[in-house]
């Protein structure tokens, strides 16, 4: 379970984005503060949080303020920062902050970034796949490059030393519940690529290729979830 704190002191935004937070990720525990003081009194109780969610300009304690307290101890903690003003883009960034979003984007945005923000803690998991001769095979995330459906089987593409395919029996569908990243998406009724090992994405012919050199198609519907998802896949790069 991973833990997230809001803080902001405008209740009608910290209610929308609880409600939002919570219909995209329904098992995150999520705590919300309205006010920066009792923020802090957590923090100094021993409370920790994966991921914080600060706003700018507060009453008492700025958001900054926090950020700065955070890194004192804390290097571990991703920070997002919430402001309508553009201006402390730039300072905000001494403080390690993850990303700068502006209240006036859609939350559409704030969504996608905590997803991926929570990609990087879930960095090092890991799952157990069962082979065809009946061997349970441990696999990272990190390592896993795509995967297609070939003769009713799963081929697992990735990058270790030890071997480049695995192959299972499991449907498209039920490997990527199991994932449970949004760095994997289905682009193909028939293909998975894992979004921070795309090399080359060719929008003439509808394909992309992997750090493998593996080419897959892409739907026509899925050419924009692609470009989405890739783009910020390469910004955290």
């Amino acid at each position: 379970m991973y833990n997230i704190a809001i803080c902001d002191d405008e209740k009608s935004y910290t209610t929308k984005l609880y409600n939002k937070i919570k219909s995209e990720l329904p098992l995150i525990e999520l705590s919300v503060y309205n006010n920066s003081t009792l923020l802090m009194d957590a923090l100094e109780s021993g409370i920790h949080f994966d991921i914080m969610i600060l706003d700018v300009e507060m009453p008492k304690i700025s958001g900054m303020e926090i950020a700065a307290h955070i890194r004192k101890t804390d290097n571990e903690c991703i920070l997002i920062l919430l402001t309508n003003y553009e201006q402390y883009a730039i300072p905000a960034y001494e403080f390690n902050i993850y990303r700068y979003i502006l209240k006036s984007d859609d939350l559409k945005k704030l969504i996608e970034t905590i997803k991926s923000a929570l990609d990087i803690i879930k960095a090092d998991d890991y799952i157990f796949l069962g082979t065809l001769d009946r061997k349970m095979l441990k696999i990272y995330l990190k390592d896993i490059i795509g995967a297609e459906i070939k003769q009713h089987l799963l081929h697992i593409y990735i990058s270790n030393n030890k071997q480049e395919q695995i192959v299972v029996r499991q449907s498209l569908k039920k490997f990527l519940i199991t994932l449970n990243s949004s760095r994997f998406i289905r682009i193909h009724e028939g293909y998975i690529i894992n979004t921070q090992h795309v090399e080359y994405l060719d929008l003439k012919n509808r394909t992309v290729t992997l750090s493998n050199s593996t080419s897959m198609p892409i739907s026509r519907d899925k050419v924009r979830l692609v470009l989405e998802k890739i783009n910020m896949g390469w910004d955290e790069n």
